[in-house]
C-alpha cells in the first residue's frame, strides 16, 4: 500500500494494491530494517512534522 498526499487537496490518501515502486514513492518511510535503526528522529521533530502538516 502507498501512503501519498493527494496533489490538488493536499491531504493524505491511501492506495492498496500498488507496486513496490509507488509504494516507495509514498509518504511511509522505513525506520527500522533487519533490527537497525535507519532514521533517528525525535519525538519534538515529529509533533513539527504533524502540526506542519495538519490541514
Amino acid at each position: 500500500m502507498q501512503v501519498f498526499r493527494n496533489e490538488k487537496t493536499g491531504k493524505l490518501e491511501l492506495k492498496d494494491q500498488c507496486t513496490w515502486a509507488e509504494e516507495a514513492e509514498g509518504e511511509l518511510k522505513t525506520v527500522f530494517k533487519d533490527g537497525k535503526l535507519l532514521a533517528d528522529v525525535s519525538l519534538s521533530e515529529i509533533r513539527e512534522r504533524i502540526q506542519k502538516n495538519i490541514l
